[in-house]
């Protein structure tokens, strides 16, 4: 071997790139930005919140851009659409920062670890294996910090607090079109790096949005032209790039004809492991190389007898040598993959209900090896409908465990994983054959479909006076013969208790409501319920309570905007000195409660609500949990998931007592009156599927099979992603007769309507004006003429 006597100690300070001058073999300098660009910028928004979902990261993707985004997952926001930040965000390539767990700030040590603390555990869950673990931190706006181990929690949970150099703020006045786009020209013009931070963004910006509602987009657009010269990275990316760059050293060797390379810098390379762009001198007769790093390999063009490539300082030495061609061969496909846990071993079901876990052979690829695996999860073979394109590092084996895994009994699993290369070639996808989630006896805890014609599953046969009355009735029925109707003729109370009904802390409750066509209360009101100084008008129509008679979720109804809606809300007391937190939940798709979040002064009409119809069943299902620190509500809507809120500390509340009640106070000020009815109510340990009216059976045995005379019970969607590729559709296949599939945006705007022909139903992409719709996750509803539904989301992504 011949080594080299130079040392390159590069430091980068200078604000204007330089062209490189290369010589000698082995001549290697470092480029101040990934890919030689001439400048850097980076998007930082705070808070996790809804338009971050529904609005900027859609925007971001459809030009492949990232953004940094500091989350708050113990905060409603977060948890309205938990699958597009643990799924959509992660695949995509965003970032997720520490913005701590609640954004309530701290007022002790232990405060301090815990908030900081617990959401760098929820983002390490969510990288793949052996990952970096270090974050960028940032404490919240309008909370105070009182604490005073900064140096320990920093060390102990690998934060930097900040965002990086060169920030301008992205909110309010200070967010133009101009503004923005000037910023963009700074990175570029002047090689520096750029930080803009945001908050709410666009025209339904939340919280300190942009002074002009197109400064966004138009700023992404400005972006994109100057694509080529400009790095749009991460916050922590960056971060990470600046420092190994300006401590970086390097040595060159060679062995062989080939170029060796070793790369230290003064960080931890464990934690600090971007890779750097390096420019290198080889041999003027190569027309191609391979750069190999540990188990890392990928080929590369070589031009004038100059490479540029990358690599990680401190993983091993770089080994550069010549190759005949660049890598365009894709990794075969992986011959098994298994269901369970255990390597090589196929399980065909499973007892878990918030997680599933598959191995499989490993990979092989001759010419660049295996960079990564990717997985999905779906109730078909090949289907990613419930995880779509997971990174798993190189780990032949996983456990998922994300937040929207709520499984359900009786329903079989599927995983498809593929391989990718070192050059960044996906292999065709290999599936298992399913795990079917099983069932028990005993995971319906109790149920009541009043066909007895009695109230002895009850405490009592009710509370109730005056004109008001309780009665099993077969108007009120939802399927069978009886259901339970609650007339409200008079301002009196009405009530009916089930106590010591559960003794487990994760439930599922599961009923089936109506409002006659004659109910009526008065409209909620449109100012003033916020400082107290006019009563809301809403009911309270079911309470779950704890062993105390405190209460832990209420279901509430009120009226308006035209229309009859529907919230849950949650009342928990947290560890902290901070006091006692109830919280109104989210439902799709709403912006905010009242009296939470940055618009206290917003009032409840005006967000938070979720409509639905007065003469028609509805099935409303309720996840309680209250097991350790995760605890939390999930709500399901007529068999549609509207949200997740599963990170509240609950330790203290579990359901024990349940009870049908509205009381007099309630009724008074609604000036309510008509019939609610009640029927088909459950209480299980995992999900329970919505049964078509008509066809319910008491569930006395575990069968969770659909019914059969659901239309949509083999109804499949494939190709889900579709990729935008002239000729691709997505084919939705199996439907009933006269079938209508209607696209939606997930902010509820339409899309695309089409009529099922011969039980199928392609679409390519395209909204009802012919026009290529944005790259992002959308929803479709089916439906049939005598009203069969199926709800499901779809993603379209671009194409190569």
């Amino acid at each position: 071997m011949k080594k080299f006597t130079k040392t390159l100690l590069f430091l980068l300070i200078c604000s204007v790139i330089t062209p490189y001058v290369y010589a000698d073999f082995g001549d290697t300098n470092v480029t101040k930005w990934k890919d030689n660009k001439f400048g850097s910028i980076s998007l930082a928004f705070d808070d996790s919140i809804f338009t971050h979902v529904d609005y900027v990261m859609p925007e971001l993707i459809k030009r492949g851009f990232v953004g940094s985004f500091w989350i708050n997952p113990g905060a409603k926001d977060y948890c309205h659409d938990v699958y597009s930040w643990e799924c959509v965000a992660v695949s995509s390539g965003m970032e997720l920062c520490d913005h701590s767990f609640h954004h309530y700030g701290c007022e002790s040590n232990e405060e301090a670890d815990y908030e900081i603390g617990e959401t760098q555990r929820h983002i390490w869950t969510l990288r793949p294996p052996n990952a970096s673990k270090f974050s960028l931190f940032l404490g919240g706006g309008a909370t105070s910090w009182d604490y005073n181990n900064h140096a320990e929690i920093a060390a102990k949970y690998f934060i930097y607090s900040g965002r990086g150099t060169g920030y301008v703020d992205g909110s309010g006045t200070n967010a133009t079109v101009a503004s923005l786009k000037a910023h963009v020209n700074t990175a570029v013009n002047t090689s520096s790096q750029v930080v803009i931070g945001f908050h709410g963004v666009g025209p339904n910006g939340e919280n300190l949005p942009q002074a002009e509602n197109t400064a966004f987009v138009e700023m992404l657009d400005e972006m994109v032209t100057y694509k080529d010269n400009l790095w749009v990275g991460t916050c922590g990316d960056v971060y990470k790039y600046i420092l190994e760059r300006n401590s970086l050293t390097i040595s060159t060797s060679s062995s062989g004809g080939n170029l060796v390379l070793t790369l230290t810098s003064g960080v931890d390379p464990v934690l600090y492991d971007f890779p750097l762009t390096l420019i290198s001198t080889v041999s003027s007769s190569w027309n191609f190389c391979l750069v190999t790093q540990g188990e890392r390999k990928k080929t590369y063009a070589v031009t004038s007898g100059v490479v540029m490539y990358e690599a990680i300082p401190g993983w091993g030495d770089v080994v550069i040598s010549q190759a005949s061609a660049l890598d365009a061969t894709a990794p075969a496909q992986l011959s098994s993959v298994y269901d369970g846990t255990i390597t090589g071993s196929d399980i065909d079901t499973t007892a878990e209900l918030h997680q599933l876990s598959a191995n499989w052979t490993a990979g092989d690829d001759v010419e660049t090896g295996i960079k990564r695996y990717w997985y999905g999860i779906g109730t078909a073979a090949g289907e990613r409908n419930i995880l779509d394109w997971i990174d798993n590092g190189t780990q032949t084996f996983v456990t998922a465990t994300r937040t929207n895994l709520s499984l359900i009994r009786g329903v079989t699993y599927y995983f498809t994983v593929r391989a990718e290369n070192g050059q960044g070639l996906f292999s065709e996808p290999a599936n298992s054959d399913g795990q079917c989630v099983d069932t028990n006896p005993s995971y319906i805890s109790w149920y009541e479909d009043f066909e007895s014609g009695s109230l002895s599953k009850w405490d009592s046969n009710g509370v109730f006076s005056g004109n008001n009355t309780i009665s099993i009735s077969n108007e009120a029925a939802h399927s069978g013969n009886s259901g339970l109707k609650f007339h409200l003729g008079d301002a009196s109370a009405i009530g009916l208790t089930k106590s010591n009904i559960s003794s487990v802390s994760d439930n599922y409750f599961k009923f089936y409501f109506k409002l006659s066509s004659s109910f009526n209360m008065d409209e909620y009101p449109t100012s003033g319920v916020s400082d107290g100084s006019v009563p809301g008008k809403e009911c309270t129509i079911i309470n779950f309570s704890n062993a105390a008679w405190e209460t832990i979720a209420s279901v509430n109804i009120y009226y308006s905007t035209n229309s009859y809606n529907i919230y849950v809300y949650g009342n928990w007391t947290n560890s902290f000195t901070n006091g006692a937190k109830d919280y109104g939940l989210p439902t799709y798709p709403s912006n905010w409660i009242e009296g939470f979040g940055y618009a206290p002064t917003r009032q409840f009409v005006n967000s938070g609500r979720l409509a639905f119809t007065k003469g028609d069943w509805h099935s409303l299902d309720i996840r309680l949990k209250a097991d350790g620190s995760r605890g939390g509500i999930e709500i399901w809507l007529d068999g549609m998931r509207i949200d997740s809120y599963l990170y509240n500390n609950t330790t203290k509340y579990a359901v024990k007592h349940l009870s049908l009640a509205i009381d007099s106070a309630q009724i008074a000020r609604a000036n309510a009156a008509g019939d609610i009815y009640f029927d088909d109510i459950d209480l299980s340990d995992s999900y329970l599927p919505s049964f078509v009216a008509g066809s319910y059976q008491a569930p006395v045995a575990p069968v969770l099979v659909p019914p059969s005379d659901n239309p949509f019970v083999y109804t499949r969607v494939h190709a889900n992603p579709l990729t935008m590729t002239a000729g691709k559709t997505m084919k939705f296949s199996k439907l009933p007769a006269n079938a209508v599939i209607r696209i939606y945006t997930l902010a509820g705007k339409f899309v695309y309507q089409k009529d099922s022909a011969n039980g199928e139903v392609s679409w390519d992409g395209k909204n009802d004006k012919g026009d290529q719709i944005a790259q992002g996750v959308y929803m479709y509803t089916l439906k049939t003429p005598d009203g069969h539904k199926k709800t499901g989301k779809i993603a379209v992504k671009k194409g190569d």
